[in-house]
Protein backbone atom coordinates (compact mmCIF):
# COMPACT_ATOMS: atom_id res chain seq x y z
CA UNK A 1 0.00 0.00 0.00
CA UNK A 2 2.88 2.08 0.53
CA UNK A 3 4.18 1.53 -2.57
CA UNK A 4 0.75 2.26 -4.17
CA UNK A 5 0.72 5.80 -2.44
CA UNK A 6 3.98 6.55 -3.87
CA UNK A 7 3.00 5.26 -7.31
CA UNK A 8 -0.13 7.63 -7.23
CA UNK A 9 2.25 10.85 -6.20
CA UNK A 10 4.56 10.57 -8.42
CA UNK A 11 2.00 9.82 -11.49
CA UNK A 12 -0.29 12.97 -10.34
CA UNK A 13 -0.06 15.84 -12.61
CA UNK A 14 -0.30 19.33 -10.92
CA UNK A 15 -3.44 21.34 -10.73
CA UNK A 16 -2.93 24.94 -11.28
CA UNK A 17 -5.92 27.16 -9.71
CA UNK A 18 -7.21 30.29 -10.78
CA UNK A 19 -9.65 33.23 -10.36
CA UNK A 20 -11.93 32.43 -7.42
CA UNK A 21 -10.71 28.99 -6.82
CA UNK A 22 -7.44 30.34 -6.33
CA UNK A 23 -8.17 33.32 -3.55
CA UNK A 24 -10.41 30.21 -1.61
CA UNK A 25 -7.83 28.15 -1.87
CA UNK A 26 -5.26 30.61 -0.25
CA UNK A 27 -7.92 31.35 2.50
CA UNK A 28 -8.05 27.84 3.22
CA UNK A 29 -4.24 26.83 3.25
CA UNK A 30 -3.70 30.03 5.22
CA UNK A 31 -1.50 28.80 7.95
CA UNK A 32 -0.78 25.41 6.44
CA UNK A 33 2.94 24.79 4.91
CA UNK A 34 3.61 22.67 1.71
CA UNK A 35 0.32 21.77 0.93
CA UNK A 36 -0.43 20.98 -2.71
CA UNK A 37 -3.05 19.73 -5.48
CA UNK A 38 -2.72 17.01 -8.31
CA UNK A 39 -4.71 15.08 -10.69
CA UNK A 40 -4.84 11.61 -10.96
CA UNK A 41 -6.93 9.30 -13.54
CA UNK A 42 -5.94 6.70 -10.78
CA UNK A 43 -8.19 7.91 -7.98
CA UNK A 44 -12.31 7.97 -7.76
CA UNK A 45 -12.99 11.13 -5.48
CA UNK A 46 -10.95 13.78 -4.17
CA UNK A 47 -8.51 12.08 -1.45
CA UNK A 48 -5.88 13.58 0.94
CA UNK A 49 -2.33 11.90 1.65
CA UNK A 50 1.04 13.02 3.00
CA UNK A 51 2.54 13.39 6.69
CA UNK A 52 5.26 15.93 5.71
CA UNK A 53 3.95 17.50 2.71
CA UNK A 54 0.40 16.86 2.06
CA UNK A 55 -1.12 16.55 -1.14
CA UNK A 56 -5.18 17.19 -2.11
CA UNK A 57 -5.69 14.52 -5.25
CA UNK A 58 -8.40 14.85 -7.85
CA UNK A 59 -9.73 12.69 -10.32
CA UNK A 60 -7.93 13.73 -14.39
CA UNK A 61 -9.72 16.58 -15.35
CA UNK A 62 -11.90 17.46 -12.26
CA UNK A 63 -10.30 20.65 -11.65
CA UNK A 64 -10.98 21.98 -14.97
CA UNK A 65 -14.73 20.91 -15.12
CA UNK A 66 -16.05 21.24 -12.03
CA UNK A 67 -17.61 24.73 -11.50
CA UNK A 68 -15.76 27.33 -8.40
CA UNK A 69 -18.74 26.57 -5.99
CA UNK A 70 -18.16 22.48 -6.65
CA UNK A 71 -14.11 23.13 -6.30
CA UNK A 72 -15.10 25.49 -3.41
CA UNK A 73 -16.36 22.57 -1.84
CA UNK A 74 -13.77 19.70 -2.59
CA UNK A 75 -10.89 22.41 -1.12
CA UNK A 76 -12.55 22.81 1.96
CA UNK A 77 -13.62 19.65 2.76
CA UNK A 78 -9.89 18.34 1.98
CA UNK A 79 -8.54 21.00 4.15
CA UNK A 80 -10.44 20.35 7.39
CA UNK A 81 -8.88 16.52 7.09
CA UNK A 82 -5.49 18.47 7.06
CA UNK A 83 -6.71 20.65 9.90
CA UNK A 84 -7.69 17.31 11.67
CA UNK A 85 -4.37 15.39 10.48
CA UNK A 86 -6.81 12.30 9.77
CA UNK A 87 -4.07 11.10 7.49
CA UNK A 88 -1.57 10.10 10.18
CA UNK A 89 -4.52 9.18 12.39
CA UNK A 90 -5.95 6.73 9.76
CA UNK A 91 -2.31 5.24 9.58
CA UNK A 92 -2.14 4.80 13.19
CA UNK A 93 -5.44 3.10 13.47
CA UNK A 94 -4.86 0.77 10.74
CA UNK A 95 -1.25 -0.05 12.75
CA UNK A 96 -3.45 -0.29 15.87
CA UNK A 97 -6.23 -2.74 14.31
CA UNK A 98 -4.06 -5.10 13.12
CA UNK A 99 -4.03 -7.87 15.65
CA UNK A 100 -7.71 -7.59 15.62
CA UNK A 101 -8.76 -7.47 12.18
CA UNK A 102 -10.78 -9.74 11.81
CA UNK A 103 -13.02 -8.95 14.97
CA UNK A 104 -16.65 -7.84 13.45
CA UNK A 105 -16.02 -5.23 16.56
CA UNK A 106 -13.58 -3.68 15.30
CA UNK A 107 -15.48 -3.22 11.43
CA UNK A 108 -17.96 -1.60 13.07
CA UNK A 109 -15.81 0.29 15.26
CA UNK A 110 -14.15 1.22 11.92
CA UNK A 111 -17.41 2.53 10.18
CA UNK A 112 -18.37 4.87 13.37
CA UNK A 113 -14.95 6.34 12.90
CA UNK A 114 -14.74 6.85 9.60
CA UNK A 115 -18.31 8.03 9.58
CA UNK A 116 -17.88 10.83 12.66
CA UNK A 117 -14.75 11.79 10.99
CA UNK A 118 -16.72 12.75 7.51
CA UNK A 119 -19.25 14.87 9.47
CA UNK A 120 -17.20 16.41 11.26
CA UNK A 121 -15.15 17.61 8.41
CA UNK A 122 -18.51 18.72 6.61
CA UNK A 123 -19.15 21.08 9.42
CA UNK A 124 -15.87 22.37 9.54
CA UNK A 125 -16.08 22.73 5.79
CA UNK A 126 -19.17 24.64 5.86
CA UNK A 127 -17.33 27.25 7.94
CA UNK A 128 -15.83 28.51 4.55
CA UNK A 129 -18.12 27.88 2.54
CA UNK A 130 -21.62 28.28 3.68
CA UNK A 131 -24.13 25.28 5.00
CA UNK A 132 -26.55 25.11 2.66
CA UNK A 133 -24.28 25.83 -0.32
CA UNK A 134 -22.01 22.98 0.63
CA UNK A 135 -25.12 20.49 0.81
CA UNK A 136 -25.88 21.32 -2.54
CA UNK A 137 -22.94 21.16 -3.72
CA UNK A 138 -22.06 17.58 -2.14
CA UNK A 139 -24.75 15.92 -3.91
CA UNK A 140 -23.79 17.78 -7.40
CA UNK A 141 -19.96 15.89 -6.69
CA UNK A 142 -22.03 12.55 -5.89
CA UNK A 143 -23.93 12.55 -9.01
CA UNK A 144 -20.89 13.46 -11.09
CA UNK A 145 -18.47 10.73 -9.56
CA UNK A 146 -21.08 8.02 -9.20
CA UNK A 147 -20.26 6.30 -12.56
CA UNK A 148 -16.69 5.88 -11.46
CA UNK A 149 -14.77 3.44 -10.08
CA UNK A 150 -13.11 3.07 -7.23
CA UNK A 151 -9.31 2.32 -6.72
CA UNK A 152 -9.45 1.40 -2.81
CA UNK A 153 -5.76 3.11 -0.67
CA UNK A 154 -7.27 2.83 2.14
CA UNK A 155 -4.36 5.35 4.05
CA UNK A 156 -5.64 7.86 1.71
CA UNK A 157 -8.85 10.18 2.71
CA UNK A 158 -11.47 11.11 0.81
CA UNK A 159 -14.73 13.15 0.42
CA UNK A 160 -16.70 10.45 -0.54
CA UNK A 161 -14.14 7.86 2.50
CA UNK A 162 -17.45 6.34 3.81
CA UNK A 163 -20.68 4.96 2.27
CA UNK A 164 -22.96 7.14 4.48
CA UNK A 165 -23.57 9.99 2.05
CA UNK A 166 -27.53 10.40 3.20
CA UNK A 167 -26.62 10.89 6.85
CA UNK A 168 -24.44 13.33 6.25
CA UNK A 169 -26.73 15.36 3.84
CA UNK A 170 -29.18 14.74 6.74
CA UNK A 171 -26.75 16.14 9.27
CA UNK A 172 -25.96 19.27 6.96
CA UNK A 173 -29.58 19.96 6.35
CA UNK A 174 -30.69 19.53 10.31
CA UNK A 175 -29.88 22.08 12.74
CA UNK A 176 -26.83 21.90 14.25
CA UNK A 177 -26.62 19.93 17.88
CA UNK A 178 -23.34 19.85 19.98
CA UNK A 179 -22.55 16.97 22.14
CA UNK A 180 -22.49 18.33 25.61
CA UNK A 181 -21.05 17.42 29.38
CA UNK A 182 -22.32 13.60 30.01
CA UNK A 183 -22.97 12.90 26.60
CA UNK A 184 -19.93 13.95 25.43
CA UNK A 185 -18.16 11.34 28.41
CA UNK A 186 -20.69 8.55 27.76
CA UNK A 187 -19.66 8.71 24.13
CA UNK A 188 -15.81 8.40 25.41
CA UNK A 189 -16.64 5.77 27.82
CA UNK A 190 -18.58 3.92 25.51
CA UNK A 191 -15.75 3.66 22.55
CA UNK A 192 -13.16 2.77 25.48
CA UNK A 193 -15.23 0.06 26.60
CA UNK A 194 -15.67 -1.14 23.38
CA UNK A 195 -11.84 -1.04 22.86
CA UNK A 196 -10.88 -3.25 25.64
CA UNK A 197 -14.04 -6.11 24.69
CA UNK A 198 -12.22 -6.03 21.77
CA UNK A 199 -8.40 -6.80 22.94
CA UNK A 200 -9.79 -8.88 25.75
CA UNK A 201 -11.42 -11.22 23.04
CA UNK A 202 -8.05 -11.28 21.11
CA UNK A 203 -6.26 -11.95 24.54
CA UNK A 204 -8.83 -14.98 25.28
CA UNK A 205 -8.65 -15.87 21.73
CA UNK A 206 -5.15 -15.84 21.98
CA UNK A 207 -5.05 -18.12 25.66
CA UNK A 208 -6.98 -20.47 24.01
CA UNK A 209 -5.10 -21.62 20.97
CA UNK A 210 -2.04 -21.69 23.11
CA UNK A 211 -3.71 -24.02 25.35
CA UNK A 212 -5.30 -26.08 22.89
CA UNK A 213 -1.69 -26.20 21.56
CA UNK A 214 -0.01 -27.36 24.70
CA UNK A 215 -2.42 -30.15 25.25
Amino acid sequence: RALSLSALQREAVPVRLTGEAALFWERCAKGFAGVSMAASSRVFSPVTMGLGRKLILLPASMGELLPAADLHTVIAHEFAHIHRKDFLKNLLYQLLSLPVTYHPLLWLTRARIVESREMVCDQMATAMTGRNEYAQSLLRLACLLVTGKLHPTPHTIGIFDANVFERRLMNLTENPKNIQGAARVAVVAACAALGLATCGTALALGMHVDAASAS
